[in-house]
């Protein structure tokens, strides 16, 4: 079962992460609005509909053989994020940094930079989130099977998911309102922002709504459902976002904002677009935005790459105006995006699927 709509939404979140690194004195500053910075809270959104759109892959598919379905994860996940590794290793190694260089490739090359400080952001600075989700698709086949096969309740799988995010909440706000915590980029502030364990929560609530959705699909999908409720909760989000360095202002504590904070928000936009059959869910579902939703993920990781060539090699902001190379970047990785997607990413994984139902995933 695959819910299209959502495909492009990935790549919206995908679009204001590139606005969020990149975007600084473009127009997307100068109109001064807060919900093109939000690039954290996207990473947010990724971990939640993963783990939704997970769940729903593989509710009725059988995982006992969990080297077939870790080898369709890293034939989905690698190709890029090795292409954009190696496109950037020239780059890293005649740029000055203050971290070790051949450490960092070791953890890029095994997945393993967001468990280390301070290498997550390093190299592909973009690639941290890749790490945490490859955790997550280690972990998912070891304790699905026994979500989905048990009989609890999806009101009780949910308050499972929320005692997590609550716990996780509740460890996070202690750490970032001790008086001995020195801001996020200090060693503990990079373990709590980019450590799995810490955005395990929104994986995890992901896959308890996709138990519920797909267990009460048949009862709430309808024709025309959830029109006015996905156009309320997109108002609520867009205020949400736009609006949150004021509300963080008027609260007494700091708030961990980029660990998790949002994810029971997105979850009910996820499932809202999930049951929804309505004019705007079913457009978003085919033609240009499908083929945005498809190019997302090279989109999302090719951006660093991309940007080097461009800026730092083509030199194209010596040449034209800021908004101007934020539109060539975001054109050309969009192009390269769809490219490596059609004819790259999905023969591999083609050819891995022949290989898996073969009996030789290798």
């Amino acid at each position: 079962m695959r819910i299209e709509a959502l495909t492009f939404f990935r790549f919206f979140a995908a679009f204001l992460v590139l606005v969020h690194h990149w975007g600084s004195g473009t127009f997307f500053e100068k109109y001064d609005l807060e919900f093109w910075s939000t690039g954290p809270p996207m990473v947010t959104f990724f971990y939640v509909l993963s783990g939704f759109v997970l769940a729903v892959a593989n509710f009725k598919r059988d995982l006992s053989s969990f080297g077939n379905f870790y080898v369709a994860r890293l034939a989905r996940i690698a190709p890029a994020y090795y292409v954009a590794f190696l496109v950037l290793l020239p780059f890293v190694y005649r740029a000055y940094a203050d971290f070790n260089v051949n450490v960092a490739v070791g953890l890029h090359l095994t997945f393993l930079q967001a468990w280390i400080p301070p290498y997550p952001a390093t190299l592909n600075m973009a690639a941290w989130s890749v790490s945490v989700e490859m955790f997550f698709y280690l972990v998912f086949p070891l304790f699905f099977p026994l979500l989905r096969q048990s009989r609890f309740s999806s009101g009780l799988l949910f308050t499972i998911g929320a005692v997590i995010f609550l716990l996780t909440q509740l460890v996070l706000l202690s750490i970032v309102n001790s008086p001995s915590f020195e801001g996020d980029r200090s060693f503990v502030g990079i373990v709590i922002r980019f450590n799995p364990l810490a955005h395990f929560c929104s994986f995890f609530l992901g896959i308890v709504g996709a138990i519920w959705f797909l267990r009460t699909q048949s009862r709430q999908q309808e024709k025309g459902n959830g029109l006015v409720s996905l156009i309320v909760l997109s108002a609520v989000i867009y205020l949400l976002l736009n609006n949150e360095v004021k509300i963080r202002e008027m609260l007494p504590l700091e708030l961990p904002a980029h660990n998790s904070l949002h994810a029971p928000l997105f979850l009910a936009f996820i499932i809202v677009i999930a049951r929804g059959n309505n004019f705007i869910v079913n457009t978003l579902g085919r033609g240009v935005f499908k083929s945005l939703g498809d190019a997302s993920y090279g989109f999302y990781i090719y951006q660093y790459p991309v940007i080097c060539i461009l800026y730092y090699v083509v030199g194209i902001t010596d040449y034209m105006s800021t908004d101007a190379a934020f539109g060539v970047l975001a054109v050309t990785l969009l192009a390269i995006s769809l490219l490596s997607f059609h004819y790259f990413e999905v023969p591999v994984q083609r050819r891995v699927r022949q290989a898996i139902s073969r009996g030789t995933p290798s």
